[in-house]
């Protein structure tokens, strides 16, 4: 045997335990690696590295060159951000040395108390149990082995099961969609008011609204919620960068990208709004009996004059519409009129009471109108018609209100929110070149937001930050008329100053001491009316400061542009002229 074979057959004398060590030694390995590349992807993201290969996003650039998938480098980048020195370095902490990647991996959707309770020696299930403790105990035989009466064996089996689950996002079914629609019917029902705050955000927009809602119902909170669906329960668990569905028989449905959800959130907007709006209206509805000239056996109901307060002469209910919309509005009127009444007799010993008049305003509605109003004839409600007097007689006229507008206040520049949205856009059209073709309606319409906000990056740049203009070189001593005339001809040596696409045309220009400016129109290749080869032309123009009126001996004028040009000896002379300080 040779000398070799004799060294390499040192792997197969080793010991249980030393086998033990040397597994847990590679795992850490692979643990230090995985936040080294977290650190180095996330430093790629905020330097934007990935453009100098013509990258749209970190995400593209990974899975082209390496092959990670997107939900792979969020993660690892999530990784790196929570288990690393400081938050931010590609060492992994000493506080998570002992723990493997699998582990990490679990550990990564836990709050800080829940750490707390995680040991190195914890297996995958176990730490996964703290996240989500199974409501449900398998039944056990008597005698009934368990997987995890084998240690040793579990960490590589689980790791590759996360992996699985974590990393392959799959395209919803018909029937997937049906069950996010229903948890996001439920959740809107449950939060609504929340979504109204900023419904453009959190509804409208379905890159950010998946941000805020993990801020807001998901950090150090149960992430498991629960909802019916065909009149059974199903549950939803909503992770960092995917969210997984459970059915009404506790079967896994599959992990799904967030973008899902949030579309389903925007869908069931409307549903869930038309069934508020119903549900207010049955509300309203009482089963008292009023005066309700809506109500067809109540056609010949008319108000009756004690349903006013005394002294009022005329009520505007004889005007009230037959709609629900307006018989709300025609009790808010006469809340309002009550209300005014008792505070001009608050002082007095007895008032009549509005609930024994001959039409009943609900309570919510009183209490509504309760603002003290100085004078309730010269006051009206927002967007309410009064009553005005006019020469011709009494017109009824709409008295405009106006709104009062929110205004989110940010120390943001138009070209940082501008870069931001064009970086939200450019994500989302990547999200939808996955799931559809590139004719797709969406797609296009997706790809024209993204074109139109770089376009409107560019020109704001522009403007924010123009290019300066060359430097202009140094009018040099001209001696004689030859080297004046020379100075003349070298005229593209000034740099081009701009160019007119519609005629052709290019425009050379030189700034003076003195604030005039020569300017010289050049017609590339001009075709000629004789026998000749196409030739350059040019003409000067002289923008001259204080040019003596023709005639005159004092008096001067400033010249400007004009279709004439001036002739190459007025411009010898005006050089010679301005070296020589005499203007």
């Amino acid at each position: 045997m040779s000398e070799i074979e004799k060294k390499e057959e040192w792997y197969l004398n080793i010991d249980y335990r030393e086998a033990k060590e040397i597994i847990r030694n590679k795992l850490q390995g692979m643990t230090q690696n995985f936040i080294g590349i977290g650190f180095y992807l996330r430093q790629i993201k905020e330097t934007e590295g990935f453009q100098k290969d013509g990258y749209a996003s970190v995400y593209e650039f990974a899975e082209d060159q390496y092959g990670i998938k997107r939900s792979t480098a969020v993660r690892w980048m999530q990784m790196n951000e929570k288990f690393s020195q400081g938050g931010y370095s590609p060492f992994l902490d000493s506080g998570y040395k002992d723990f493997g990647k699998s582990q990490l991996q679990e550990m990564l959707y836990l709050d800080s108390e829940q750490l707390e309770e995680v040991k190195p020696e914890m297996t995958v299930r176990e730490i996964r149990e703290i996240r989500t403790p199974d409501p449900e105990l398998e039944e056990q035989l008597p005698g009934q082995m368990s997987v995890e009466d084998f240690p040793e064996v579990l960490p590589e089996q689980e790791e590759q099961q996360a992996e699985e689950i974590k990393v392959e996002l799959q395209k919803p079914t018909e029937k997937v969609r049906e069950y996010l629609d229903a948890f996001a019917r439920r959740f809107l029902k449950i939060h609504w008011n929340w979504f109204l705050e900023n419904h453009q955000n959190r509804v409208r927009d379905v890159t950010t609204s998946p941000i805020l809602i993990r801020q807001e119902f998901c950090e150090g909170k149960d992430r498991t919620y629960y909802f019916e669906i065909e009149e059974e329960t199903a549950s939803i668990k909503l992770f960092d960068d995917y969210v997984q569905l459970w059915s009404e028989d506790h079967e896994y449905m599959g992990d799904f990208d967030w973008f899902y959800l949030a579309a389903a959130i925007q869908s069931m907007w409307n549903v869930v709004s038309l069934e508020k709006v119903q549900q207010k209206t049955e509300e309203e509805q009482t089963n008292e009996e009023v005066c309700d000239v809506a109500q067809p056996e109540n056609i010949d109901c008319k108000p009756e004059q004690s349903s006013c307060p005394p002294g009022q002469t005329s009520c505007p209910r004889e005007n009230w519409g037959t709609s629900d919309e307006d018989q709300l509005q025609g009790w808010r009127e006469c809340a309002a009129c009550w209300n005014h009444y008792k505070k001009l007799h608050e002082h007095d010993e007895e008032i009549p009471k509005e609930e024994n008049v001959g039409i009943e305003i609900p309570q919510d509605i009183m209490e509504e109108v309760t603002e003290p109003v100085e004078d309730y004839q010269e006051i009206p409600e927002e967007n309410e018609p009064v009553i005005v007097e006019q020469p011709e007689g009494i017109a009824i006229v709409d008295v405009p209100s106006e709104p009062e507008l929110y205004e989110e206040v940010s120390e943001k520049t138009d070209i940082d929110i501008a870069r931001e949205e064009n970086e939200k856009a450019r994500m989302y059209l990547e999200m939808l070149t996955e799931e559809f073709s590139q004719n797709d309606i969406r797609v296009r319409k997706q790809k024209i937001l993204v074109a139109a906000l770089a376009g409107y990056i560019h020109d704001l740049d522009m403007v924010l930050n123009p290019p300066e203009e060359p430097e202009q070189l140094e009018l040099p001593k001209l001696r004689n008329n030859d080297q004046r005339k020379e100075w003349l001809n070298n005229y593209k040596d000034w740099g081009l100053w701009y160019r007119d696409e519609n005629i052709d045309v290019n425009y050379y220009k030189y700034d003076f001491e003195d604030g005039s400016r020569l300017v010289v129109a050049e017609y590339p290749q001009r075709e000629q009316a004789w026998k000749c080869v196409p030739r350059d032309e040019h003409y000067y123009h002289l923008l001259e400061k204080g040019r003596r009126k023709a005639g005159t001996t004092d008096e001067i004028y400033d010249h400007q542009y004009i279709q004439y040009a001036d002739s190459e000896t007025y411009l010898v002379e005006f050089l010679k002229n301005l070296q020589k300080g005499e203007k």
